[in-house]
Formats: structure tokens, sequence, C-alpha cells
């Protein structure tokens, strides 16, 4: 609901920035950066990327919160938006492998 429903709703400004799953993937640490920058005690987490072959990275989630797992869904779903499959492996408490097919 978050990224296909009430993102582009409530974030076009945001979600318009991108054209591609990935480069919305790998572009949200950016926006977080920013959301911890301009709204007062936001602490969206943070991510690290990491180039493992073509078409496929990993992502180091960073939050004292621990919501990897809700994470994972929110990742897919934006593949599903922009109609582009990816595939999701929990790889550690903190860590995911997202393939872009």
């Amino acid at each position: 609901y978050w990224v296909l429903t009430y993102a582009p709703n409530n974030y076009k400004f945001i979600v318009d920035r991108f054209s591609s799953a990935r480069e919305m993937i790998e572009g949200m640490d950016n926006v977080h950066i920013g959301v911890t920058q301009t709204v007062q005690n936001a602490r969206p987490p943070r991510f690290d990327y990491e180039q493992l072959e073509e078409g496929k990275i990993k992502i180091t989630y960073k939050s004292d919160r621990g919501l990897i797992d809700l994470y994972i869904p929110l990742v897919k779903a934006v593949g599903k938006y922009f109609k582009e499959p990816v595939l999701v492996s929990k790889l550690s408490s903190s860590e995911i492998e997202v393939t872009f097919l």
C-alpha cells in the first residue's frame, strides 16, 4: 500500500524523480537524508549499497528499529510499481540481496 498507493498519491514529487525500480531503490538513502534535514526528530532507515554482479546488489539496512522484514515487501512493491520484477533475499537481520530481472 505504501509504495503502490500512498507514496504516488502523497509523495508524487519524490516518486516522479525515479524512472526505474533500481533507481528508486538505490535512491532512497538520499531521500532519507533529505527527510532527516527537513523533518524534526525523523529517524528513517539508512542504506548502503554494494554491486555484487550485473543486475544484483546487496543492501545493508541500518536502523535501530530493526524493521528489515518490513523493508523487504517495500522493495518488492517498488518492482511492482515500475512493472520490473525483482527478487529479494534476506541475507541477515541487516542485509538483503536484490536481483533485478
